[in-house]
């Protein structure tokens, strides 16, 4: 099962999947319960962020739990949704933000697997906190589906369960935030520390403290999702289908040239896809692991499909594919060692 789900406030429940079960999942951090299924064909694992009732306030999330149950159900690539309070005035309530950056304002969390000692001190890198694949994925996407959102934004996650208050908000907009939340933090920063591919799509439900005319409530978050709950599922779902097309496709290009596969991995064996711009991520152990070119080469693609698309916010696309999106790499399983240190 190489596809997860977290659903965020307000997607609680797996609809749109076929064959639903739910799984209880055993982790170091405590038990999870897991409902499966599959999208025309695909398997899917689907998690209710804070609960199927939306009893778990967002300080109170066992994140750790959750990041190391699906990675033990064999996960690879997770969506994440977020409803999402505006900082920017163009990010307007009903708008998709394809995040592709992070500010930590959280106090009281435990933000790391490798918080002990016992698995030695790791340093990951996430100059790139979201897997430029997936989000690139889900861009195209919402244009084919004709939603509204903004190709990339920076999440400033909070510690809640309190609002922000008009101070915050003024500073959060000075640092360059553009949406504020309050579970993004330490969720995606887990999953690089597993080696599973993370992005989140964020909706924007209201104006942040102090840009509205009205007090902030969650009455409010929970009656713009509601309204714009099938987006999310269906842009959520239709980006899964298209990365397991393209997995597909991939696996068929290289039964039929296996050549090509061989000659890439001694290129890497050999070095030669390293450069001076490499970003090397280091363990206590001395271990290192160089990443930057993939990511390097992601950032770049992404980058290209965000400018052939316009202006921001993305209106409706045909969401066809084009050569910018080939170029679209990440190296987020890099981290894959840890999760074998993790187990020992």
């Amino acid at each position: 099962m190489e596809y997860a789900i977290i659903g965020g406030t307000g997607v609680y429940d797996p609809k749109l999947l076929s064959d639903v079960g739910s799984r209880e999942v055993e982790t170091p951090y405590g038990t999870i319960v897991v409902d499966t299924g599959t999208y025309e064909g695909v398997e899917v694992a689907f998690l209710p962020r804070h609960g199927k009732d939306h009893s778990v306030p967002p300080h109170k999330i066992n994140y750790r739990a959750n990041i190391w149950g699906l990675k033990a159900l064999g996960v690879k690539r997770i969506l994440a949704t977020a409803a999402v309070g505006s900082i920017n005035e163009a990010m307007q309530p009903g708008h998709f933000v394809i995040i592709d950056q992070f500010l930590d304002f959280t106090k009281s969390r435990v933000l790391t697997f490798f918080d002990d000692g016992d698995r030695g001190v790791v340093h990951v890198d996430v100059t790139e906190p979201y897997c430029p694949v997936i989000r690139a994925a889900l861009i195209e996407v919402g244009r084919g589906l004709g939603i509204t959102l903004h190709p990339t934004g920076t999440y400033v996650c909070v510690e809640g369960p309190r609002y922000e208050s008009a101070a915050e908000i003024r500073a959060f907009r000075i640092l360059g935030g553009d949406v504020v939340g309050m579970t993004n933090i330490p969720e995606a920063v887990l999953a690089r520390e597993i080696g599973i591919c993370y992005a989140t799509m964020a909706m924007v439900t209201n104006m942040g403290a102090g840009m509205a005319k009205q007090p902030l409530s969650h009455d409010e978050v929970v009656e713009i999702m509601a309204v714009n709950t099938e987006n999310v599922r269906r842009l959520a779902l239709d980006t899964i289908l298209r990365l397991a097309e393209e997995e597909r496709q991939a696996v068929v290009s290289d039964e039929k040239h296996p050549d090509a596969g061989d000659r890439q991995r001694t290129a890497d064996s050999d070095g030669k896809r390293a450069s001076a711009s490499d970003t090397t991520g280091t363990t206590s152990d001395g271990g290192k692991r160089t990443v930057g070119r993939e990511v390097e080469q992601a950032v770049i693609g992404v980058a290209k499909l965000i400018d052939a698309g316009g202006e921001s916010p993305i209106g409706a696309h045909d969401g066809q594919r084009d050569e910018a999106h080939e170029s679209v790499r990440c190296s987020c399983g890099s981290n894959a060692v840890l999760w074998e240190r993790m187990q020992k």
